[in-house]
């Protein structure tokens, strides 16, 4: 993992970008981000889009993009990504019907599978994005199980987030080292310690971030992304106190190589 590798889920400052998507990627890159993660483009043209990311410096991490849009557009998309610069595309979400039970786990992960392999031969590498209800058991394995189990890890990898991991019941650094050959990035987000067990900035509640990033020092993660999926208003306050936190915490993090052993 290159540790200097630091993005922002936009999906954190969606109400913005909603507005003004131009200039919310400007306020970012003014925060101190040197990446995004899209999560839709507003109806922004590629060329405009474009010669923002250039004037502002910053770089196209990562995409979120709908299973149903990959596999209906496949060529657009793929062609609209490779414009902006981008080769790593993420699934970010099922709908319920899609994942009910292991039977239908079993049928979303061979078409996942399936456009995985497509996207993998045109030269872009797909990874899918979990929540909570993949950690749901079916006799004595999960959904996430069931999929990662099911696609080709040359074709498929895995986004973790941080507390969807913790909220489904799982320890976020013990799925990072279960999985971390097969990881494209993590999304890190903190969990505050009410009972409602609600979303908070990186650094500011429960989650042990100190083993959560020593586990992704040794993964394939290539981006760590910022993200809240309700950060308070004013959203850029909260993704910025998140940036400032993660590179408290890095700083302090010995460095260690793949095999677990410090790198100095």
């Amino acid at each position: 993992m290159d540790r200097d590798r630091l993005a922002l889920q936009l999906y954190s400052v969606r109400a913005l970008t909603a507005e003004d998507f131009p200039g919310t990627l400007r306020a970012v890159a003014a925060l101190g981000y040197g990446a995004v993660e899209f999560a839709g483009f507003f109806g922004i043209s590629g060329g405009e889009l474009c010669d923002v990311m250039a004037t502002t410096g910053l770089i196209g991490a990562s995409s979120h993009v709908a299973l149903e849009t990959l596999e209906r557009d496949t060529d657009a998309t793929l062609q609209w990504h490779a414009d902006l610069g981008i080769r790593d595309l993420v699934i970010p979400w099922l709908a319920p019907e899609l994942r009910s039970d292991a039977a239908a786990w079993r049928s979303v992960a061979a078409r996942i599978g399936k456009i995985g392999t497509r996207v993998n031969e045109a030269g872009f590498r797909l990874a899918y994005h979990h929540h909570d209800f993949e950690f749901h058991r079916y006799a004595g394995t999960t959904g996430l199980e069931i999929l990662m189990d099911a696609c080709d890890p040359a074709c498929v990898g895995l986004q973790v987030d941080t507390y969807w991991a913790r909220y489904g019941g799982t320890d976020p650094a013990g799925l990072i080292n279960r999985y971390a050959d097969r990881l494209a990035s993590l999304h890190l987000k903190d969990m505050d310690g009410t009972r409602e067990r609600g979303m908070a900035e990186v650094g500011t509640g429960i989650l042990d971030f100190e083993s959560i990033l020593a586990a992704a020092e040794r993964s394939t993660a290539r981006w760590l992304i910022v993200e809240h999926d309700h950060p308070p208003s004013p959203p850029l306050d909260s993704v910025r106190l998140s940036l400032e936190n993660l590179r408290a915490l890095l700083a302090r993090q010995p460095r260690q190589s793949m095999d677990g052993r410090d790198a100095g």
